[in-house]
């Protein structure tokens, strides 16, 4: 079942179904063009996480990019196939921890998809999906390193001939915003 998709205000941007603010855990992690959030809510006070939040790093974004990567990079053509496509790549992410892992990020996600899944997939009853901000999360989201901000050394991220992302050398950089944990944050670079 999918959840009511509210209008485009003025045709130009998306109106938000639910705004959520909370700190969490926060994986976040690259998704060919995307930086995406990854973290998890819970429906009732046993703190189960069955619900799964992936969001996109970028305040331009509604969220839709992950639905439309699922459909052409996943080849699915339901949408409870493309949100199990979706939460897919958010648990491998957490699961080999090859990216930025902020175990108590202070966000603010505006949702603009939910999908309750038929039967249970990697722990989550219902995925939403949408856009993510927050004091932490910027420092993870630009392609380039700033002038801005105390120096600290950051991973880069890179991209291959063949594609494939990896982790390059270790750089000192400038964030702007609030300081940085140094040993989790990440820019995204290509070459």
């Amino acid at each position: 079942m999918v959840g009511p998709l509210l209008p485009r205000q003025n045709g130009l941007a998306p109106v938000s179904l639910t705004e959520l603010t909370a700190t969490s855990r926060v994986t976040v992690f690259p998704l060919e063009e995307l930086t995406v959030a990854y973290t998890t809510q819970s429906s009732d006070s046993r703190g189960l996480g069955d619900i799964g939040l992936v969001t996109v790093v970028d305040e331009q974004s509604d969220g839709e990019e992950l639905w439309r990567l699922a459909r052409d990079l996943g080849g699915r053509t339901q949408v409870p196939d493309q949100a199990r496509w979706i939460l897919t790549q958010a648990s491998r992410a957490r699961v080999v921890t090859a990216y930025a892992d902020l175990p108590d990020a202070k966000w603010t996600a505006h949702i603009r998809r939910r999908v309750v899944l038929d039967t249970l997939f990697a722990n989550h009853e219902i995925l939403m999906t949408g856009r993510i901000a927050g004091a932490s999360l910027s420092c993870c989201s630009r392609s380039e390193p700033t002038r801005s901000g105390p120096p600290h050394s950051v991973a880069v991220l890179v991209r291959g001939p063949d594609n494939r992302i990896g982790v390059g050398p270790v750089v000192t950089a400038q964030c702007g915003g609030e300081p940085p944990v140094p040993e989790r944050c990440m820019h995204v670079s290509a070459f």
